[in-house]
């Protein structure tokens, strides 16, 4: 990093932009970690009784790193339920949205019996799996997604952020 700053606050600057680069290569790959994961966890079973639409999986997503109020920098790894579309079964009128949906399905995805969306849970389902004995009708268990990403984050943060700082040009030990 041989480069001349004429203040502190020029080289505080400089560090940050570096930083901020930085975790969001971390997070590029805490991301891909995440998704690889949970990707053969989903499918160590092939579902009996549905389709799979993989929107559960392709709803992993991330917040590009950034500086927060107090300095710090973060970037955040969550599931975006927004990426999750619910879907009534064949010929079934939709009282939420007042049309049919035709997917060829005889049971609705990411809804419930009555039509009732219910995407915004998908992700927590998967995560921490359901129980039979509270009436899930398709009991499963979890996948830890989120687990197994914050023990990779434990293990690899400090070596992965290092190597995308040495791509900044800032030398770490």
């Amino acid at each position: 990093m041989k480069k001349n700053f004429k203040s502190i606050q020029e080289l505080n600057d400089y560090i940050s932009k570096k930083l901020i680069i930085a975790m969001d290569g971390v997070g590029e790959k805490a991301l891909k970690h995440m998704y690889d994961y949970v990707k053969k966890r989903f499918e160590e079973t092939e579902p009996e009784v549905y389709i799979r639409t993989y929107e559960y999986l392709n709803s992993i997503d991330r917040i590009k790193a950034h500086m927060n109020a107090d300095g710090s920098i973060e970037t955040i790894i969550y599931y975006n339920t927004d990426k999750i579309t619910p879907y009534l079964p064949s010929g079934v009128f939709n009282d939420w949205t007042g049309y049919e949906q035709d997917n060829g399905m005889t049971w609705g995805q990411h809804t419930d019996i009555y039509g009732a969306d219910k995407s915004s849970v998908i992700p927590l389902w998967m995560e921490l799996g359901t129980d039979p004995v509270n009436g899930n009708f398709y009991p499963r268990e979890g996948l830890g997604g989120i687990v197994n990403l914050k023990e990779w984050v434990q293990n690899n943060f400090k070596k992965q952020l290092a190597i995308e700082l040495r791509k900044q040009g800032i030398q770490t030990k």
